[in-house]
């Protein structure tokens, strides 16, 4: 891989100037760490939005499945109430925004009240993927906003609650 190459070129190089091994040795090591400690990070990043897909779009009820394999005789004597599923958060949503690292949720500001931050340099961005803010119905954009830092909570949840009381689907 380019990795490897990269690597046993760097080596071959320090060896020719004379640079001691175990130097060379310890930033490959690193290098290594390295990369495996982001491999390691995105692969938990990966479950944890395959997680939240399953959680906020789950569109068939468990019991839907159950029922597929059932003798069609079998499906009309189930009652009606046990095919009602949950509302999930994602429900009604026709775009998504996931703010990963929200801060204090200015990046939802910004794609909610574009007219307050006209300078912003997002807008562009914004305008290709959820359509310009003259034609663009707030309610039907929703906002996961997640950050780990407990000094912004409350912030992030008055902005919340002033969102829900407009209709506005922003969940941290």
């Amino acid at each position: 891989s380019f990795l490897t190459t990269r690597l046993t070129t760097m080596y071959r190089q320090n060896q020719r100037q004379g640079i001691r091994n175990h130097k060379v040795l310890g930033t490959i090591l690193r290098l290594l760490l390295g990369i495996s400690a982001a491999s390691l990070y995105a692969y938990e990043v990966l479950f944890f939005l395959r997680n939240l897909e399953r959680t906020v779009f789950e569109d068939k009820p468990r019991i839907a499945t159950e029922r597929q394999n059932l003798p069609s005789s079998t499906v009309d004597d189930e009652p009606q109430a046990a095919t009602k599923r949950t509302k999930k958060l994602g429900d009604g949503c026709y775009h998504v925004f996931l703010d990963v690292g929200a801060n204090i949720g200015m990046n939802g500001r910004f794609l909610y009240e574009p007219e307050k931050y006209p300078v912003a340099k997002v807008h562009r961005a914004f305008d290709r993927h959820f359509g310009k803010p003259a034609a663009r119905d707030n309610r039907f954009v929703c906002i996961f906003a997640f950050e780990p830092n407990p000094a912004h909570r409350e912030r992030l949840v008055r902005l919340q609650n002033a969102y829900n009381r407009l209709g506005w689907r922003y969940h941290y």
